[in-house]
């Protein structure tokens, strides 16, 4: 794989990650106008957890864009993939 092929690889993750924030952006001020509107709890529940659900997929997402990176890079450069692993191991432990 090409250096650019990485780059591309990196740069469609990165728009994709960016685009579910600015989503769940949304969505939390949306939340927060059916808050300040009195609106229905159940209607606010729900937005809750929709929100919490895109948040966890963008969260999946940038773990897998970042198991790619480092597997990548550990391949690369000819590193042990252990190595790679045990720091996003440590790294995916400050999300749990």
């Amino acid at each position: 794989m090409a250096v650019n092929d990485k780059q591309d690889i990196g740069a469609r993750h990165s728009n994709d990650l960016s685009a579910r924030l600015r989503r769940i952006e949304g969505q939390v001020r949306g939340l927060q106008r059916m808050i300040e509107d009195g609106r229905d709890c159940e209607e606010i529940m729900i937005q809750f957890a929709a929100t919490r659900a895109a948040f966890r997929k963008a969260c999946l997402s940038f773990i897998n864009a970042q198991m790619d990176r480092c597997l990548e890079e550990s391949l690369c450069h000819d590193e042990d993939p252990r190595r790679a692993i045990g720091s996003l191991a440590r790294n995916l432990s400050r999300l749990v």
